[in-house]
């Protein structure tokens, strides 16, 4: 997308035939959230989609492919304090329904990741939580209304950010950037029927 605003943050899923990419931009003089749909022979079949219009920032995208739709989520400050929102939208480009504010989300939410395994998605994103950011994760389900409460993956007493969840039939792996050690490593949690931490 060559529009006139600077772009960034960009995430990208493959239906099987198709590209969803997703960014921020701010080529309308605030941070939204756009899409492109691209075919696998790189031709651009919709670009320069809208997804966000808000009057706060919307940033830091991911998205992932359901099986239907791109599942988008992102980091949104229209409710005062920067939360994590969510929405749908289809390999025509054309979003489905309205964006969706994720519950429960107490503290500043920040670097949000999704996967899908059919149309259950996996959503992780970092929260500044009692001084310090813990990684946090929630099942959504295909209308994105949360499947239970989310669930701090991280371990309390030391800082997790910038998580990244992939799914892993049947369950979902998440991976960030953890210092339980007092040193910067890498931590993983599998959520399923052989969860480990």
């Amino acid at each position: 997308d060559d529009a006139s605003g600077a772009s960034r943050g960009v995430s990208m899923a493959w239906t099987g035939s198709i590209f969803g990419l997703v960014w921020t931009d701010d080529r309308d003089g605030n941070e939204e959230i756009y899409a492109a749909i691209v075919a696998d022979d790189c031709t651009v079949l919709a670009t320069g989609i809208r997804l966000t219009n808000d009057a706060s920032a919307s940033t830091s995208p991911s998205v992932a492919w359901n099986g239907t739709h791109f599942a988008v989520a992102w980091i949104d400050a229209r409710g005062g304090t920067p939360g994590v929102w969510m929405c749908l939208f289809g390999t025509d480009g054309a979003k489905v329904g309205s964006d969706v504010q994720v519950p429960g989300v107490i503290g500043e939410a920040a670097s949000p990741s999704i996967a899908a395994s059919g149309s259950i998605h996996g959503l992780a994103w970092a929260e500044s939580i009692g001084g310090e950011w813990g990684v946090m994760f929630a099942i959504v389900d295909d209308a994105l209304a949360p499947a239970g409460p989310a669930l701090r993956v991280s371990p309390a007493g030391s800082d997790g950010t910038m998580p990244g969840v992939v799914a892993s039939d049947p369950g979902f792996g998440v991976a960030w950037e953890g210092d339980s050690t007092g040193a910067a490593e890498v931590m993983l949690a599998i959520l399923g029927p052989w969860s480990c931490p």
